[in-house]
């Protein structure tokens, strides 16, 4: 313990404490798990331990990086992360379809890490799925606490495992057991779903694209629901859902803003920021440009009263705005946006569509 600096207490709960922590060799910043002296903390603590020495953090599942006791008290070392995705959608906004696409790949990425090791979480829900960074690195997120988690070689029919929310079928029916319950468990998170499939619900404009898109949402959802264990989706097949691969959306510019941009140039995990020039990707100018995005995507998300072409208005709006931000304060365009939307200098060469974006941007401005 005399390696760390404790800094602040994060949290207290039925299992110990969670502090945040400084190494002094490295400056590293940290999270140290103390556990309570406590028998059953104490297997709760071997069989974390267990699991945390053979999962990856390639697989976007936390890293573990040592443990040691301190005062007969078993700790644990990790990563540090910031907030949950629940903590974040109570402090923020909601998620749109466009922002549940990331997360979701990521976290089928982790259980597919998961899967490949024969490790059932047993726990997922929206608490337990942390952000990396959501100021530099919003939406990467990671998977945590596997306190609970089982090999699948070691789960019997009967055993009850999962919070009752979230509970798979097999295991309230006493069925065998494996990795596909975990599967149930993240489409059952409905802190995460409930706005994804029902945020744009008053719009009276929906474009074809767009219902494309959340009819690819809830088929893949109904395949993670799949009341069979044996034939619901499995991690693999996930991914190259269509939802995922977005394949179901049409290429080039065809693409509909409102789906694209908002988000792409919001949440770093879709804009291609590499391909902006370095002092554009500095911290402060993701946190500027972001922040101006944000408005830009709440207001597409929550306001309805602009009419039955009020959406497209501002997804119109809040593409260009993202654009002329970047080109006005830094001088540079992004090169490459996620779905196959180019967005380059070329586009305002032409003077008089430099004037008539110009005038469109200042139009939606006033209505806002």
């Amino acid at each position: 313990f005399e390696d760390y600096e404790v800094l602040e207490a994060l949290g207290e709960g039925v299992f110990g404490t969670v502090t945040k922590c400084r190494n002094r060799a490295t400056n590293q910043i940290v999270v140290l798990k103390v556990m309570k002296k406590d028998e059953k903390m104490c297997l709760n603590f071997k069989r974390e331990l267990e699991m945390l020495e053979h999962i990856s953090p390639v697989f976007n599942l936390v890293k573990f990086i040592e443990f040691f006791d301190f005062q007969d008290r078993q700790s644990m070392v990790f990563e540090m992360l910031d907030i949950s995705v629940y903590d974040l959608m109570q402090e923020e906004f909601p998620f749109s379809l466009s922002q549940a696409r990331p997360v979701a790949k990521q976290l089928l990425i982790a259980l597919q890490g998961l899967q490949d090791i024969a490790v059932i979480h047993a726990d997922i829900k929206p608490d337990n799925i942390m952000l990396v960074n959501h100021r530099e690195q919003p939406f990467k997120v990671k998977l945590i606490d596997f306190g609970v988690a089982k090999r699948s070689d070691q789960v019997y029919p009967g055993q009850m495992m999962q919070p009752i929310s979230v509970r798979a079928p097999e295991v309230r029916l006493g069925l065998p057991l494996w990795e596909a319950v975990d599967m149930w468990s993240l489409a059952c998170s409905k802190e995460l779903l409930d706005e994804a499939l029902y945020a744009q619900k008053s719009r009276e404009f929906v474009s074809e694209q767009e219902s494309n898109d959340r009819d690819a949402f809830h088929d893949l959802l109904s395949k993670m629901l799949e009341i069979n264990a044996e034939k619901r989706i499995t991690p693999a097949q996930a991914l190259l859902h269509p939802f995922i691969t977005m394949d179901h959306l049409p290429k080039g510019s065809n693409v509909p803003l409102l789906i694209v941009i908002p988000a792409a140039a919001m949440f770093g995990c879709f804009i291609q920021w590499q391909y902006l020039p370095h002092h554009v990707r500095s911290r402060s100018h993701r946190k500027h440009t972001g922040g101006v995005c944000k408005r830009i995507t709440t207001i597409v998300a929550t306001n309805s009263h602009y009419g039955r072409n009020g959406p497209a208005l501002l997804a119109v709006y809040g593409h260009f705005v993202t654009l002329m931000y970047l080109k006005v304060h830094y001088g540079a365009f992004p090169a490459r946006l996620h779905g196959g939307v180019i967005a380059s200098p070329e586009m305002f060469q032409d003077g008089i569509k430099w004037i008539y974006h110009l005038f469109i941007c200042v139009i939606c401005f006033c209505l806002l």
